[in-house]
């Protein structure tokens, strides 16, 4: 059977994640935190966005879709059964723009295949980068002129347009309006104002990060830096004010994810960060442009 998903199933669905996250990986990587405001975004529509799967009464695999991205997992159990596949093709159904795309962990080869044999190509690369708890944050103060601080209520607007006037600089990238840049920082349920901060010159913000206080690990979210305030350290400087707010508060792992369309990961390996997990972003053009 198959069916949408309401939000009355969304602890099912984050489990569901969570078991083949623990299995593929050894960790849980998504959070009812991290998938509930997505789901009550403007323009959110559960009915075309959300697929669930099942095996009698057992669900053997989920999925969702967000512009050009799509989510799916199916259970480690049953897997091998040909539900993959229509799980992708449920992606390609639902996907209201040209482009879809998922990203899978690098070393699940039989799940890799399954989208190189449907006509995907690698659009890149992305890897998760930590700091174990052995290890030093370097300490990065902001360049002469440039203040760090929380945000302001009032400044919301503004980082906000830092952050994706950044990100779309990346191709096949669906840009977010302001409310549903809301919806995955501010508003989530989770979010911790000290933790989203700017990088200022004189009254105008040049640069934002938001971070995300995990029960396991301090995660950076969103780095972004205007384009003519690069290469000056405000990056390196918003990282060591958060991750330096992290370890402060006793977290030991922080981390972050970066991609190959960014540049940015020599970089994060430059400062001492490990890399930890990799993924592939296989991509396909549809045929309903």
């Amino acid at each position: 059977m198959e069916r949408s998903a309401t939000i009355e199933d969304l602890d099912a669905f984050v489990e569901l994640f969570a078991t083949s996250d623990r299995t593929d990986i050894g960790e849980q990587f998504l959070t009812r935190d991290d998938i509930e405001p997505s789901w009550e975004a403007p323009g959110f529509d559960g009915t075309r966005n959300t697929r669930l799967i099942y095996k009698g009464p057992v669900l053997v695999a989920a999925g969702m879709v967000l512009g050009r991205r799509a989510w799916g997992t199916v259970h480690p159990d049953f897997r091998g059964r040909n539900i993959g596949s229509r799980l992708i093709e449920w992606t390609e159904q639902a996907a209201a723009s040209d482009r879809i795309g998922q990203s899978v962990i690098e070393t699940l080869e039989d799940a890799r295949a399954l989208f190189i044999e449907r006509g995907y190509e690698t659009l890149y690369t992305s890897w998760v980068l930590r700091y174990d708890e052995d290890r030093n944050v370097p300490d990065s103060p902001p360049p002469a002129g440039i203040v760090i601080r929380p945000i302001h209520a009032s400044e919301e607007r503004a980082a906000y347009q830092v952050i994706e006037d950044a990100f779309n600089e990346w191709p096949h990238r669906t840009p977010l309006t302001f409310e549903e840049w809301r919806a995955d920082t501010v508003e989530r349920n989770d979010f911790d104002p000290s933790l989203l901060r700017v990088a200022l010159d004189g009254n105008t913000i040049v640069g934002s990060i938001f971070g995300i206080h995990y029960p396991e690990e301090g995660w950076v979210d969103e780095l972004a830096v205007a384009r003519q305030y690069r290469r000056r350290g405000i990056a390196r400087a918003l990282l060591s004010s958060v991750f330096g707010e992290f370890r402060s508060r006793g977290q030991g792992v922080v981390g972050l994810n970066t991609d190959s369309r960014t540049g940015a990961l020599d970089v994060y390996l430059g400062l001492g960060m490990e890399l930890k997990l990799t993924f592939v972003h296989y991509s396909r053009q549809l045929k309903n442009d």
